[in-house]
């Protein structure tokens, strides 16, 4: 019976890595479709927002685990006198995918062809995000497995 949980975990650390992999894939493409399309300037609602929105996203890792998080940031403002950019992470609210209108609003600079992209890639890294969350769960369970198991 040890053996079996341990092949498990096995394949749940494999499961995980590819998951890893492929956010870390998606989210070069992402920051590469970025550059390569800078944002318009727009009228904004706010009177001292002279620039426009320029968002990227981060790949950020877990301390000690495997699971990563997925990040979208934007440049709040500059500071006045260094001019370095002080950034706001663009809320994804409690569930696995970020309201689309809030990801809307945040990446409104940009074309509506490059708005409906960046859409299709927050959908898939909600996919992604929830896979990552089912493995943990199974993880946390095969561990309560085998502390029971090791009782008997």
């Amino acid at each position: 019976m040890h053996v079996v949980s341990q092949d498990i975990d096995i394949d749940l650390d494999k499961e995980v890595a590819s998951l890893s992999a492929k956010a870390s894939s998606l989210v070069q493409e992402v920051q590469d479709l970025l550059k390569s399309q800078k944002p318009q300037k727009y009228k904004p609602d706010d009177p001292h927002e002279t620039r426009a929105k320029s968002i990227w996203i981060q790949l950020k890792q877990q301390n000690g685990y495997e699971t990563v998080s997925i990040i979208w940031r934007y440049v709040k403002y500059f500071h006045q006198r260094t001019q370095r950019p002080y950034y706001q992470d663009i809320a994804r609210g409690r569930g696995y995918c970020m309201p689309r209108a809030r990801f809307m609003a945040a990446v409104r600079g940009y074309h509506t062809e490059i708005q409906k992209e960046l859409w299709e890639y927050e959908k898939e890294f909600a996919r992604i995000r929830q896979k990552q969350a089912l493995l943990s769960q199974a993880r946390g369970v095969l561990v309560q497995f085998q502390k029971m198991a090791g009782k008997q």
